[in-house]
This record gives C-alpha cells, structure tokens and sequence, in this order.
C-alpha cells in the first residue's frame, strides 16, 4: 500500500502541475489588494487510474493530502490545504509567497496587477523553463515523468508526443493527454471573473505564447 501512495503522488503531482491526470481540470486564480490564491481540483481518469494500478503491481490508489500539503509547502506556497473526496481525487489550494519565493512566482507565469486589479497567465518557453528550473527536485522529477516538450526543450509535434507517451504509458494514456483540458478562472479583486478552457497539448507541447488576463 505504501507504494501505490508513493506512486500515486508521483502521478498526481504532476497533474497538479500540467493538468494530465483527467479529462477536465480546474484552476482558479484570485487576487487580492494585497495577495494572490490559487485553488485546484482534478480526479484521477480511467487510463492513469488503472496504469498508477499496474505500476503498484494492482493495488488500489489511495491519496494521502498531508502528503500533498507537505510536498507543496516545501516548494514554498502557502496556506497549503489539501483534501481528498473520494480515492481518486484531489483538491488543493494555497496563497503564492509575499516575498515571491514560490516556483509560480519566480517563473512569471502569473502576474496580478496593482491592487490586484488585473490578473495575468502567461505561458511561454522562458516562463515554463523558469518554472521548472525554481521547482524543488521532487517536482521537477513530477514533470520529467511526462517528457513534456514545453519544459524539456525538444521540438516536437504533438502526434510524435503523444505517440512517445504511448511508447511508454500506453494509448490509453496518450489518448487521455490528447482529449484532456483545463478550466481556468481568474478572479480579479473586484470580483470581476474571467473563464478561459485551454487544451492540455497546449501548453505540455507548447507551440506559441498563450496568454490568459481579466
């Protein structure tokens, strides 16, 4: 059992990160006058669900959020909160650092207006290598696992990613990647919202700058 945990948050954290873990993920960004929080909830699909079982040697998946908590409170957040409503979900939230120690703070992914009056998600090559590059090692072994191009440099189109991925995961896998969004909300400190649905393969296999404002 502990190593389906182990290899549970393996698999997990990535998806906490890139979003690979389900079909639909979702990520609201709220800004504050004065602070900026982030919440985060995904459930774990079919196909990871049952390769996460292969690699346990089947045992069943169970996730432990203090795990969670733990390993996003190293890299720096805070306020880390964690919890699990069933086996195979995971819902988190936490506050970036005031003094922009985070990883999501030193990589410039996000950038909240004075006043938190704007709210602004940018992805590009520099911002995604800089994530990657102020992660703890524990993270960045999360991404290494998925040989995303975005944060691996290699150039690639997306039919030989996901064709990599199956090498290694199974068409399940890969299948899942291809068809998997996330739901973006950015919450400005007005309470002003804006939605944005972004395909996973966008930003793992970035191709262009993607931005993303209220």
């Amino acid at each position: 059992m502990f190593l389906a945990k182990k290899i549970g948050i393996l698999v997990l954290g990535t998806a906490v990160l890139c979003g690979v873990c389900s079909c639909k993920s979702d990520i609201k960004i709220k800004a504050k006058k004065d602070s900026c929080s982030i919440t985060y909830g995904t459930v774990l699909g079919n196909a990871l669900r049952d390769t996460v079982s292969a690699f346990s040697g089947g045992e069943e998946v169970a996730f432990d959020p203090s795990q969670f908590e733990e390993i996003f409170s190293e890299s720096n957040l805070k306020n880390v909160s964690a919890n699990s409503e069933t086996k195979d979900s995971i819902f988190l939230s936490a506050d970036l650092d005031e003094e922009k120690l985070d990883f999501i703070s030193q990589s410039n992914i996000l950038s909240v207006g004075p006043n938190g009056n704007t709210v602004t998600v940018t992805f590009s090559e520099e911002n995604l290598s800089a994530m990657y590059e102020s992660m703890p090692q524990t993270m960045q072994a999360y991404i290494d696992m998925f040989m995303a191009p975005s944060f691996s440099g290699e150039k690639m189109t997306d039919e030989e990613y996901l064709e990599l991925v199956s090498s290694v995961y199974g068409d399940f896998v890969s299948d899942e990647i291809k068809k998997s969004v996330i739901n973006f909300t950015l919450v400005n400190s007005r309470g002003k919202s804006a939605y944005y649905e972004v395909k996973l393969l966008d930003i793992i296999n970035l191709k262009k700058e993607l931005v993303l404002k209220i």
